[in-house]
This record gives C-alpha cells, structure tokens and sequence, in this order.
C-alpha cells in the first residue's frame, strides 16, 4: 500500500500543487509562477520571496541521471530560487547520491500518513460552524500567525483556492472566520492540506473539526483514500493519529546551503 500510494501522491499531477500552477497560469499567463515534469515527478515554482517550491516524485522509475539536476538547476537557476527536494523512501539509491554530489543536504523531515476513506462523526465546537466556500485572507492570515499576509502569500492562497481538485472549508466561530483548510479530490484520492487557525481560536478543536469535515467531504465525494502531510510531531500529525491515520511513509527534504 505505502509503495503505491507514493505513486498515486507524488507522480500524477491532478490535485497537487502542479495542477494549481498550472490553472492558474492558464487564467494569468504573466502570472511569476511555473510547473514542469521532472523524471517522475514535478516542479513547482510559487513565486518569488516563497520559503517552498521544489520537486518530489522523482527516482520512483528508476536510476535518476545528471540530466536530472541538469534540469532542475535551468528551471529554478534563473528564478534565483533554493528549490527543496522531496526524496521518498522508495525513490532509487541514484537520487541520494545525486543529491550529495550536487551539493544537496538533507534538512529536514515530512510526514505522510492515510487511513481509508470512511464517514465520521463530526466533533465541531460549540459556537463553530464549518461550511464549503473559498477563502484566501483567513487562512493565510492563520499561517502568519494572525499578522498581515504578505502579497506573496495571498498569492499562494489564491492559486490553491482557485485550483479545480482543490475545495475549501472555512470554520466561523460567533459569525468571524477563525481557520480554514483545505481538500484536493482526484482519482479516488483526498488530499488535506493547507489548514490554518488565526491564534486566538487555537486549541479548542478547530483544526480537528476541519480534518473531520474534509474526511467526510472525501468520503461523500467517493474516494477510497485520505492524506495528509506534516510534520513528525506537529498539530497535524497529532490530530490525524487520534482519527485513525497511519504512518505510510517519511519524505526527506534536502536543500542547498
């Protein structure tokens, strides 16, 4: 299950963040954002002044060749960008090696964890309601900690609320937006990212109630399995444990100094 999964996640491009690009540069051809196939996965640039962008899926058919890096480095040379590397574990030896020779080190750690597409019953706090509709601001705001989104983080927001796979639900608390996150659908597979609650309304079940009401979403809409992604030992991982999620796999991210 975790080696096909991989495939499923980080090699087709419906739902991810190279679809995103992609619609959004077919509506602002401008637009300082690019996506491009790389071996077997992706490249994504998000703009300038962004902390992420990078490639992961690669190495999953097989040995990865200098041409590889090549590639990389003339897609995210002229944009002055570090890109992050996403190794998965059933990536091929080549790629690590590669890696290292080019200057690469591994920084740190993601985690990928799924559980089978399943109704459950929702757990919403008192005052909260949770309903489908787009949102940039709020969550934005939330991944700033409450301060003012920049110009570059509306940005992104924008392109993830505007993608096709991508639906959005947005949590209110005594009529205010207080988080908001988010659900790719494609091809049977639910993908839950981009959540964020503003400070003020953390741990009081929000982020739980979110995960819970995109789960549903997933299973009301027919797929047969849920992802989410974080980091070892953070808020999202916590809550996707309590609701059932397993560990399928860890993605190192590497990155030049």
């Amino acid at each position: 299950m975790p080696r096909t999964l991989a495939r499923r996640l980080l090699c087709t491009p419906p739902g991810g963040a190279a679809e995103a690009i992609g619609g959004w540069l077919a509506r602002h051809p401008d637009a300082p954002v690019a996506a491009a196939p790389l071996d077997s996965g992706w490249m994504v640039y998000p703009g300038p002044g962004s902390a992420w962008g990078g490639c992961s899926g690669v190495g999953l058919d097989g040995s990865v060749s200098d041409d590889v890096f090549a590639r990389l480095d003339a897609f995210f040379g002229p944009r002055a960008h570090a890109p992050m590397v996403l190794v998965c574990p059933y990536a091929h030896a080549s790629l690590v090696d590669g890696l290292a020779d080019h200057g690469f080190h591994a920084r740190r750690f993601r985690q990928t964890m799924w559980r089978p597409a399943t109704t459950l019953e929702p757990c919403i706090p008192d005052g909260v309601l949770i309903r489908e509709e787009h949102a940039v601001e709020v969550i934005a705001r939330g991944f700033a900690d409450g301060a003012d989104p920049t110009e570059h983080d509306l940005l992104v927001e924008r392109i993830f609320d505007a993608s096709p796979s991508s639906r959005t639900l947005v949590a209110y608390r005594d009529g205010r937006a207080v988080g908001g996150g988010r659900v790719a659908i494609a091809d049977g597979l639910a993908v839950c990212f981009g959540a964020s609650v503003l400070p003020e309304a953390r741990r009081q079940g929000i982020h739980d109630a979110l995960l819970r009401a995109r789960m549903n979403l997933a299973a009301a809409s027919g797929c047969d399995t849920v992802v989410v992604e974080g980091s070892p030992g953070g808020a999202t991982e916590r809550n996707a444990l309590r609701l059932g999620f397993s560990l399928a796999f860890t993605q190192v991210i590497f990155r030049r100094p």
